[in-house]
């Protein structure tokens, strides 16, 4: 897992337009999840990515994997809007992962300092559609932020409407 963090983490720094957004599934979220600690080591000024979305990940493995698993210094890359670092993690009821570990989970890690958001879906180990309600909170979790008490799209320019996520397969 180490050693393909680190690859990931080097495709992202050299690849020339850099990210707004990282997603995985399963296996590949727990890369991600991983991988948003170190938020940080990201080089890409105007293009990290602030959000990470992992659908059907053991979130209880990867702290166990890394038991000094910390975000604080995530946390040191811009945390005001619009590039607040937001993480939405996905499980499905009837997915084989331990529904309670994954709750767990996404408590301790809002405990290290990543702002997260944990939610369940009636399905099973695969993303849920863009209709179930889940598909509506991560949205809202990974692309609006509070500031002065006032909510407002991150990036709007870049993301206009429900249209463009449903194209970048939300």
């Amino acid at each position: 897992m180490t050693r393909a963090v680190a690859k990931l983490l080097d495709h992202v720094n050299n690849d020339p337009k850099g990210f707004d957004m990282l997603v995985g599934f399963s296996q590949g979220g727990e890369l991600i999840f991983l991988l948003a600690a170190r938020a940080h080591m990201f080089i890409h000024s105007k293009r990290r990515p602030y959000r990470f979305a992992i659908f059907g990940a053991e979130i209880p493995l990867c702290l166990c994997h890394e038991p000094s698993l910390s975000f604080a210094r995530a946390s040191a890359a811009p945390t005001k809007p619009p590039n607040a670092i937001a993480c939405f993690a996905v499980m499905g009821d009837e997915d084989a992962g331990n529904r309670d570990g994954f709750a767990e989970g996404v408590a301790q890690c809002r405990e290290l300092g990543l702002c997260i958001e944990g939610q369940t879906w009636s399905g099973g180990h695969v993303m849920p559609p863009a209709e179930d309600s889940c598909y509506e909170r991560m949205v809202e979790h990974l692309f609006t932020r509070t500031r002065g008490g006032e909510e407002h799209r991150v990036h709007d320019d870049d993301v206009d409407d429900d249209d463009d996520l449903a194209a970048l397969g939300f």
